[in-house]
């Protein structure tokens, strides 16, 4: 059984272009995101791709430059909070509800047997 973060979207693909990329799979093609562990299927069976949505909501500006900077080095965090969050700001308040910018973060949980 395995767990896999599969990209975050739910909008923020669109709303934020230049700071987030498209994502580079679909996260509901679950035949394609099968096919990418296909070597291991020799050795197990009942080998199962389910997709799960969790939905976020990031209350300020900066959050959504806390997700998109997360794990990255101290440099790369101050040159986007120095040349982003101006216009993150602009673009959260007019795309935010009153529970903050909803996105939505996809999981892939596999599980197989081993024979």
């Amino acid at each position: 059984m395995g767990l896999y973060h599969g990209g975050t979207d739910g909008g923020l693909r669109k709303l934020f272009p230049g700071l987030y990329n498209p994502m580079p799979v679909d996260p509901y093609d679950l035949e394609l995101l099968a096919s990418k562990f296909e070597f291991n299927k020799s050795e197990l069976t009942d080998f199962n791709v389910e997709l799960i949505e969790e939905i976020e909501y990031l209350l300020t500006p900066e959050d959504v430059l806390i997700k998109k900077c997360f794990g990255q080095n101290q440099e790369l965090i101050e040159v986007a909070w120095s040349k982003c969050l101006k216009d993150v700001e602009e673009i959260f308040c007019k795309n935010a509800t009153p529970k903050g910018l909803k996105v939505i973060n996809y999981h892939h949980l596999i599980t197989a047997r081993v024979k």
